[in-house]
């Protein structure tokens, strides 16, 4: 399977989830319209294919009190073919993200992002 095929499976999954997710596209595109050139920068090389905002209930407040809230922690998602590896600007990427308290993973199917949203430290 291509990563594109692997990218709109995790997007259905996420919306039939109803996790807000959207798509970052990195790099620069370029095109002519009448006679003019134009560029549309996008977000940096290595940055992660999709960024997902999924909320995770919490059954205990800061008082020890029963409750239902939730609390959103940004998950980036690198799509990866099976034979797929990261590379250095990805891993750099990674480590940046992290750095923030982010979630991060290499998703080569929807499996690896249905264990993330239930795994992270019993969030989902």
């Amino acid at each position: 399977m291509k990563e594109t095929q692997i990218s709109r499976a995790i997007m259905d999954y996420l919306a039939a989830r109803r996790v807000f997710a959207v798509r970052m596209n990195s790099g620069m595109r370029i095109g002519e319209h009448n006679g003019k050139k134009w560029a549309i920068h996008m977000n940096a090389p290595g940055t992660a294919d999709i960024l997902a905002f999924p909320e995770w209930e919490r059954g205990v407040d800061d008082h020890g009190n029963w409750c239902s809230y939730a609390k959103i922690v940004p998950l980036w998602i690198e799509v990866k073919t099976e034979k797929g590896k990261q590379s250095d600007l990805q891993k750099s990427f990674q480590a940046q993200v992290e750095k923030q308290n982010h979630d991060y993973i290499i998703a080569r199917g929807i499996d690896d992002v249905e264990r993330a949203l239930q795994g992270a430290g019993g969030r989902a």
